[in-house]
């Protein structure tokens, strides 16, 4: 059986998408998952997403903007910048 690496910094709520939060969010208002109740991420799909470039901390939270970009947030500073020009650089 394979093992499958999971990371206790990051949990996983019951959103079909942007499952991922940090562990100093303890609730995702979406879902309505409490981070008690749930696992751990996955280190694999922790990977895939973006970092801030401010804390180097994992950018896990995407909004709809108005210019049709996502917006990311970082939940450990704070900091949001566009999700498609940072795609651009870093991709």
């Amino acid at each position: 059986m394979e093992t499958i690496a999971t990371n206790p910094n990051y949990w996983d709520c019951e959103c079909p998408r942007d499952y991922i939060h940090a562990k100093a969010t303890d609730y995702c208002s979406d879902c309505k998952t409490h981070q008690e109740d749930a696992p751990d991420s996955r280190e694999d799909e922790i990977a895939s997403r973006l970092k801030c470039d401010l804390c180097g901390s994992m950018v896990i939270r995407l909004t709809c903007c108005p210019c049709g970009c996502g917006i990311a947030f970082c939940d450990w500073c704070s900091r949001t910048y566009h999700v498609e020009q940072r795609r651009g650089k870093d991709a």
